[in-house]
């Protein structure tokens, strides 16, 4: 058992000899590639802080503008700032203002609505008590059209005597 166990490891691991074979051959280029880079890397950086290197130094396009130019442009954008800045102020009073006349309002609406509740219960009471009133008078009436039906069958009774 342990016999085959071992002769099993070995030929995996012959199987395996040209993978391990192929692999350190590709190791050992990345390892060349690597130094060569490194190398060439030290090179490039040399050159850039080299001061009397004129490649160097990468000049731009167009002009610089003047000192006037820039004390103008410098003023222009402060004006542009306090004029910001001023509209931002009228917009936070603005706001201010607003806010408060808003609670205002709603205290006023909440005020309301309490008194709105009330009359509205006022309102009910009062309709409630007419139409009781309504009946009273309702039945009044009719009870007065009984009489007066009855009035006239003894006017007519006594005519008729």
């Amino acid at each position: 058992m342990e016999l085959a166990r071992l002769q099993r490891e070995i030929k995996i691991n012959r199987d395996q000899l040209p993978e391990k074979e192929e692999l350190e051959r590709e190791l050992t280029l990345h390892q060349n590639m690597l130094l060569s880079m490194k190398e060439s890397l030290k090179c490039l950086e040399e050159e850039m802080c080299d001061a009397r290197n004129p490649e160097r130094v990468r000049l731009l396009a167009g002009k610089d503008p003047s000192c006037k130019e820039l004390r103008e442009r410098v003023q222009k954008l402060q004006v542009q700032l306090s004029e910001r800045e001023h509209q931002l102020l009228e917009k936070e009073l603005l706001m201010e203002q607003i806010q408060r006349l808003l609670g205002r309002t709603q205290k006023k609406v909440e005020a309301r609505k309490e008194t709105t509740f009330q009359v509205g219960t006022k309102g009910n009471h009062y309709q409630s008590e007419l139409r009781e009133l309504t009946k009273k008078i309702m039945s009044n009436i009719s009870e007065l059209s009984v009489q007066q039906v009855r009035r006239e069958k003894e006017r007519k009774n006594t005519l008729t005597n």
